[in-house]
């Protein structure tokens, strides 16, 4: 199946990130569950923000 985002390249760049993130987010959440740590990869970010404080 072609996907229609991506071929019409610039146009929809915006949705392609879009896109990655959240495939990102999702892997990121599935380690983070393997590891058996209880954060929610969308709060990862402002704990580790917070660490560095």
């Amino acid at each position: 199946m072609e996907d229609i985002i991506r071929s019409l390249g610039f146009l929809c760049l915006g949705s392609r990130f879009k896109r990655i993130g959240e495939q990102l987010q999702a892997d990121t959440q599935r380690v983070l569950d393997e590891l058996e740590v209880r954060v929610q990869s969308s709060q990862y970010p402002l704990l580790a923000a917070l660490d560095r404080l």
